[in-house]
């Protein structure tokens, strides 16, 4: 028997025996007589108070009672065990203050031997618990408490005490500045942003394994090609963004050819003061053309490498030159072409009007069906002139 108490009380029924009206308990510790109970009457309840405090420790007292005439009765004896002082508990296992993780286990000793346990969780009521012992909680912050209680039921005031904060949820990750998809630079900065903070960042560049990276985020020296970005958040609970942010973009300093005129030709004369232009170069770039040195126009270049762009305002008649130049997407620009020389004249559009009827001359400019010689003559003279100039 254990009892937490240094003046322990014991208590008892006397016998039925009427001799011992007016007896007497008495109490021993071996030989030696502890103390006495007067006034003891059969078949009453009696109780004793140990007089002095006693230690920690296995204790072993005698009872006999004595009646008046002072016969004495038979022994009985009681064994107990005096534990006073009060459990340690321990704490051995339990989760980081900060966790991704819903279930919690903790692990917990006594520095005394056949200890019980009671939890706690979150300040709810004490319960009965065992090592291990296993919670499971939402996210937000917790309170996890132990305490032993020994064999004499004195209950630790030394007890295992644990907060933690559960957070599963994964942060989400946003490239809020990046390179253009199309670029000239070997250069790259890159600037992140979460929805949660304090964060971590890791990069996976060109499919590469992921690396820690801090925000903003730079890159030297980038090859010509096409490149790739991925980031991912990892917040302090380590949990991971499984949805990363990805770029591509293209790295491209290569500036595009010279591109080529092939309308209107070498030396070619056109009728129309805004006149069309034609020709090929780089697939996807911008053609930018030139008059007589002056931009006079941008237009895109199709995938098959042509392009064609008409003068939206006029120019003058006589000669001129054009020659262009090519952007690509990246913004390099190429060099530009060897001027081509050409000559506007209107005047071949009315050539090619009588021209286109049959070849000869329309009676239509003179009166009744007759066309005057003088006349004749002057269109004659336009169409050789005309033709000469062609190409």
């Amino acid at each position: 028997m254990y009892v937490n108490v240094r003046t322990p009380r014991f208590e008892g029924v006397a016998p039925d025996d009427e001799s011992l009206t007016d007896g007497t308990l008495n109490v021993y510790r071996g030989v030696q007589l502890v103390d006495s109970v007067e006034d003891i009457r059969a078949n009453a309840l009696w109780a004793f108070d140990f007089p002095v405090s006693l230690p920690d420790g296995e204790y072993t007292l005698h009872f006999s009672f004595m009646d008046k005439a002072g016969n004495t009765g038979a022994t009985t004896s009681r064994t107990f065990t005096v534990d006073a002082t009060r459990p340690v508990t321990t704490l051995t296992v339990n989760p980081g203050d900060l966790t991704n993780q819903a279930q919690a286990t903790f692990e917990f000793t006594s520095n005394e031997t056949e200890s019980t346990f009671a939890c706690s969780l979150n300040g709810a009521g004490f319960s009965a618990c065992t090592s291990p012992h296993t919670v499971s909680v939402g996210d937000a912050s917790h309170e996890f408490v132990v305490r032993a209680v020994d064999r004499a039921g004195n209950v630790a005031n030394v007890i295992g005490t644990h907060s933690w904060r559960v957070d599963t949820v994964e942060p989400s990750t946003r490239i809020a500045a990046k390179p253009d998809v199309d670029t000239n630079a070997p250069n790259a900065e890159f600037r992140f942003e979460s929805n949660e903070a304090p964060i971590l960042y890791e990069c996976s560049l060109d499919d590469a394994a992921f690396v820690e990276c801090a925000t903003p985020y730079l890159l030297n020296d980038l090859p010509e090609g096409a490149h790739r970005l991925v980031v991912r958040a990892r917040d302090e609970a380590t949990n991971v963004d499984t949805t990363p942010e990805e770029h591509v973009w293209r790295v491209d300093m290569t500036p595009p050819l010279a591109p080529e005129i092939t309308a209107p030709a070498l030396d070619g004369v056109v009728g129309s003061l805004t006149p069309t232009f034609q020709g090929s170069a780089e697939p996807g770039s911008q053609l930018v053309l030139f008059v007589d040195g002056v931009e006079r126009g941008v237009a895109p270049v199709e995938p098959s490498g042509q392009w064609r762009l008409t003068l939206t305002t006029a120019i003058s008649e006589g000669p001129h030159t054009v020659s262009a130049l090519a952007r690509d997407a990246a913004l390099n620009e190429g060099p530009q072409s060897q001027a081509s020389a050409f000559s506007v004249d209107p005047s071949i559009n009315i050539i090619r009007e009588v021209s286109s009827r049959g070849g000869g001359l329309s009676c239509a400019a003179g009166g009744e069906g007759h066309v005057p010689l003088m006349f004749l003559g002057w269109a004659s003279l336009v169409l050789m002139a005309a033709r000469r100039r062609r190409v």
